[in-house]
């Protein structure tokens, strides 16, 4: 979790130093609808890699791969949710997370850059429980350890070197990669 949060330091320094303060605020002002995200998507992935870890605990290896996947398949499903809240209502969920008239353009286009993102995005931040309750922890440690690095380097390589403010389509599959702070308001089309 700590990793996890890293992340939002990290990139907030890389917008903040390398395009500006309005970028930043943009970005951060979603923060509410990320920490709702996050809270739900940890709800369901403690509860179902408990329960996993427990009948696999047991022996029921068929009722800890039942948990895992109605895991996988409520996060999916809350990602879809979360998605089409945000394209449906995009306008309103900027305002509603306090975009002003300055920023609300910025936010309406970062939402509408984060469409077919959150889907993903929820089951992949919780898959880590269920490979550390697999017996695996070193896996899921050198995981978040290798995308957090890939984060920094993605960030000082778009925003740094190459001063280049990347559109989703610029990200493509690295997209959660390089996560809310690479897309940043400036120079989208």
């Amino acid at each position: 979790m700590m990793v996890s949060f890293l992340y939002n330091v990290v990139d907030g320094i890389f917008v903040g130093r390398g395009i500006g303060e309005q970028a930043l605020a943009a970005i951060n002002i979603a923060f509410p609808f990320l920490m709702l995200q996050i809270a739900v998507t940890m709800l369901i992935a403690v509860g179902g890699a408990n329960a996993f870890s427990f009948n696999r605990g047991r022996g029921d290896e068929e009722a800890a791969n039942a948990f895992f996947r109605l895991s996988v398949y409520l996060l999916i499903g809350v990602g879809i949710l979360l998605n089409t809240c945000v394209l449906l209502f995009t306008r309103q969920v900027a305002v509603l997370l306090g975009a002003d008239e300055t920023l609300l353009p910025y936010r309406v286009r970062l939402h509408q850059m984060d469409r077919g993102i959150r889907f993903i995005q929820t089951p992949g931040m919780s898959i880590g429980m269920f490979i550390r309750n697999d017996n695996a922890p070193r896996l899921e440690l050198a995981g978040t350890l290798a995308g957090t690095a890939a984060n920094i380097i993605l960030d000082y390589l778009f925003i740094m070197v190459l001063n280049k403010r990347p559109r989703s389509r610029d990200c493509g599959v690295l997209e959660p990669i390089c996560f809310e702070a690479d897309k940043t308001p400036q120079n989208m089309e």
